[in-house]
């Protein structure tokens, strides 16, 4: 870091050894980017379209490499944590057998299994085809705070590790796509209908 701005990090930086977290929120708190000393994240919790997510990441990150100059990042990841709740969908009284594929379900898509089950949750790390990129799949049922209805939690984090500056946009292009292709390939035609799907504006 040059000098100059060093010094002026010093004045509102602890000392060396602290680990602080700075947070930039939307006016709505919908959306929050986190910068610490090694890592630069953008959290949404209201997420609607690639496009408007991946806009608001482009400015810090350019931000980021202009005053940094970084040689290689130790990893980029996009993670995508669904939570499919039935009573938002109208689907109450629809069994996850016939929302869920049989491959993901596993054990539970047998006849019988899916009323007696409790607990079922599997963590699964895949390489992926291109760029030496993996994907951390974790799934199963899971409980939204405040409610006692069950949901079922698809969470997909896709990660390259050591990438060059120049690669960094086309990982996320890549993780996306693989993303909405994924979790089209967990759900049934049903699931899919009910969530209403329509083409990108």
């Amino acid at each position: 870091m040059p000098p100059d701005l060093a010094k002026a990090f010093e004045s509102v930086m602890p000392p060396s050894g602290g680990s602080t977290t700075w947070e930039f929120n939307t006016e709505d708190g919908q959306h929050t980017l986190q910068l610490v000393r090694d890592t630069l994240t953008l959290i949404s919790r209201n997420y609607r379209r690639w496009e408007d997510f991946s806009g608001l990441f482009r400015g810090p990150f350019a931000a980021l490499n202009e005053l940094y100059s970084p040689q290689f990042y130790t990893r980029v990841g996009l993670r995508y944590r669904d939570i499919i709740q039935r009573s938002n969908l109208g689907l109450v009284e629809r069994p996850w057998t016939g929302l869920l594929e049989p491959h993901v379900l596993a054990e539970i898509a047998q006849p019988g299994f899916e009323a007696r089950t409790e607990e079922a949750f599997r963590n699964v790390l895949l390489k992926l085809p291109d760029q030496g990129a993996k994907v951390r799949l974790q799934h199963g049922f899971a409980e939204v705070e405040g409610s006692t209805e069950q949901v079922y939690l698809i969470d997909c984090d896709f990660f390259v590790e050591r990438t060059e500056i120049a690669n960094v946009d086309g990982a996320l292009q890549y993780f996306h796509g693989n993303a909405a292709r994924f979790f089209r390939w967990c759900i049934s035609d049903s699931l899919h209908q009910a969530m209403e799907p329509g083409p990108v504006a």
